[in-house]
């Protein structure tokens, strides 16, 4: 492995450009959108357009990094953490074409990880996508309250109905996201409404 330095992984080419949002808010559309203009997203994706090697880092982190904000992530995991991102980087990134106008990658739980994504690029660009949140409770699609949601429920509302549950998490997750992205990332932030869109 080469290493890739994380804060200027493409020198020259904007990037990251990370898509997320609480699961199935219609972040498909604006992947293709990005796409359509320019940006590389990668090469390994799924029919939703999802980066499926940063699925699988969700898969592997996302739980672990939520722990860690009740008590700090030990240095081991965090080094453990950080080396893990440069591999899904390094393949993530080697089909880029020089051509590409900017790059990133679209997999909705980053939503889960954007201040740890912000800690290794410093110069980010985070698009969050917002769907009405009856709509999200009601969806199919609960893979994110199923596989991370008891880190953002509160003890009292674990017993309550999936349609609580979810839209629970949707509100909170999309709160954090939203005063994280207009607190600190300020104009790498851009919050948009699916209905809008």
């Amino acid at each position: 492995m080469t290493g890739i330095d994380l804060t200027v992984p493409v020198p020259g080419m904007p990037g990251p450009n990370i898509i997320g949002a609480t699961g199935g808010s219609g972040t498909r559309v604006v992947a293709r959108i990005v796409r359509h203009g320019g940006m590389f997203i990668g090469t390994n994706l799924n029919a939703s357009e999802d980066a499926l090697d940063f699925g699988d880092y969700s898969d592997r982190w996302i739980n672990v990094f939520m722990a860690s904000q009740t008590s700090s992530l030990s240095p081991p995991s965090r080094a453990e953490m950080v080396h893990d991102l440069q591999r899904v980087l390094e393949k993530h990134l080697a089909p880029l074409h020089p051509t590409a106008r900017a790059w990133g990658w679209k997999e909705p739980r980053s939503i889960f990880l954007l201040p740890f994504f912000h800690s290794q690029f410093p110069q980010l660009k985070f698009l969050h996508v917002i769907r009405d949140g009856r709509d999200m409770a009601y969806s199919a699609n609960q893979n994110q309250l199923r596989k991370h949601g008891s880190w953002l429920l509160e003890t009292t509302e674990a017993g309550a109905s999936q349609p609580l549950r979810s839209i629970a998490l949707w509100s909170r997750l999309n709160l954090l996201n939203a005063d994280y992205g207009g607190t600190i990332l300020r104009t790498r932030y851009l919050r948009v409404r699916f209905e809008d869109l």
